[in-house]
Parts: structure tokens; C-alpha cells; sequence
């Protein structure tokens, strides 16, 4: 008998905690925003203006890059300074990379890039994760803070390569990357290629680095 009344307050208790959830204008507003998150909020921008541009490298190597910035009109981007996020991939070129597009509408500004000697960027590609690509990510990164459109806080994600080279950004220490979110990323690059010392290279299809070149704004048309 004790046992039923336990249980029956149990549940009437849980009805009640229902009942009051449901009330219009209990739940607490959701906020997801730099600094403040209490569940995913609603989207605050409804649309997005993209320009691009040739970024100097580490070496003032000309980089191009395509910038997402929110917007309210689709044609004008909103003029408060918003934090950004960066990401690139050598295998797709830079408008094909839809990493982080996703979070433009929720307030950051989205920088894609074309790795050095790949698409539309200049120089060499001298193999993957080389010297040149972490000076020029901390390049790219530094630049992006200075930008009167970013608040100074710069980002990182994405998966495979675009989540390995986030270790290498990191190892650059560039002062203003101020988080990074890697995904499916090798951290021991000679363990993926080169398990028990043997190479797995042959069965690892190559990187495409034969990429269409997508002008930048600036760029004479061909």
C-alpha cells in the first residue's frame, strides 16, 4: 500500500511539472551567442552578402579568399564586428567549401580560403601541412583580426584536412585564434600514413590540387 502511494504521488508530481512547462512564456528563451549559450536561439540574420579577395600570405603571397558576412538585405552586410571562423581544404576550391555557412545567420562572419598553389591562390603547393601552410594560416588569421568587421576573435572547423590543419594553425600560436573545433582529424599523421611502418599511401587517393582557379573580385576577367 505504501509502495502505490509512493508511486502515485510520483507521477502526479510529474504531471504537474508538465503542466507548469507548458504554460505560454515559461520555457526560457534560448540564447546562443559569443560568450552566452542556453540552448540554440532563432537565426538573426536572414541572409548574406559574399565578396573575395587576394589575402597576403606570410610572405605577402597573394591568397584568395571568399568572406561571408550577414546581412539583412542580401545586399548590404551588417556593420558591427562579429567574431569569424576560417576554414579551407585542398581538395575543394574555395566556393564548392561550405564549412560554417551554416553559422553566418546566427552572427559570424565566414572565411574560406584556397590554400597556397591550390585554386585561385599563388605560389607553391609543397605537400600537406608543410611550413609555408602553418605561417600562412597564422597569417590569415591575424589579418582576419585586424579587419574592422571582426571583433578580433577568430575561429576555426571543419573535418578531414580542414580539421588537421587546426592543429597546425594551433601550432603557430597566432595570438588571436581563439578556439578550434577539428573533426575526423589526424593528430599523428605518420600512424594514418604509415601504420605499423608500413605505407597505407596507395590505398589513400591523392588530394585534388588541380582546381579550377575562381577569380577573386579584384581579378582581371581571363
Amino acid at each position: 500500500m505504501k509502495l502505490h502511494r509512493t508511486s502515485c504521488l510520483v507521477a502526479l508530481v510529474f504531471i504537474l511539472l508538465l503542466a507548469v512547462l507548458t504554460i505560454p512564456g515559461f520555457s526560457q528563451t534560448k540564447v546562443s551567442r559569443p560568450g552566452e549559450y542556453s540552448g540554440y536561439s532563432e537565426p538573426i540574420y536572414p541572409n548574406y552578402v559574399r565578396s573575395s579577395i587576394h589575402v597576403p600570405g606570410h610572405d605577402g603571397t597573394k591568397l584568395a579568399a571568399d568572406i561571408y558576412r550577414p546581412s539583412m538585405d542580401g545586399v548590404t552586410p551588417v556593420s558591427e564586428p562579429l567574431p569569424a571562423l576560417l576554414s579551407s581544404h585542398p581538395a575543394f576550391s574555395r566556393r564548392n567549401n561550405t564549412t560554417g555557412r551554416d553559422l553566418i545567420q546566427y552572427g559570424y562572419v565566414v572565411v574560406i580560403y584556397d590554400l597556397r598553389g591550390i585554386g585561385a591562390s599563388y605560389g607553391q603547393h609543397h605537400g600537406d601541412f608543410n611550413i609555408d601552410e602553418m605561417l600562412d594560416l597564422k597569417a590569415v588569421i591575424e589579418w582576419i583580426a585586424a579587419q574592422n568587421w571582426c571583433t578580433g576573435h577568430v575561429g576555426m572547423l571543419g573535418n578531414s584536412y580542414s580539421g588537421s590543419i587546426q592543429h597546425v594553425a594551433a601550432s603557430a600560436q597566432p595570438p588571436h585564434l581563439t578556439s578550434i573545433h577539428p573533426s575526423s582529424a589526424a593528430f599523428d599523421t605518420y600512424k594514418q600514413f604509415y601504420p605499423n611502418g608500413v605505407s597505407a599511401l596507395p590505398t589513400v587517393g591523392p588530394a585534388t590540387l588541380s582546381l579550377s582557379g575562381i577569380p577573386v573580385d579584384e581579378d582581371t576577367p581571363p
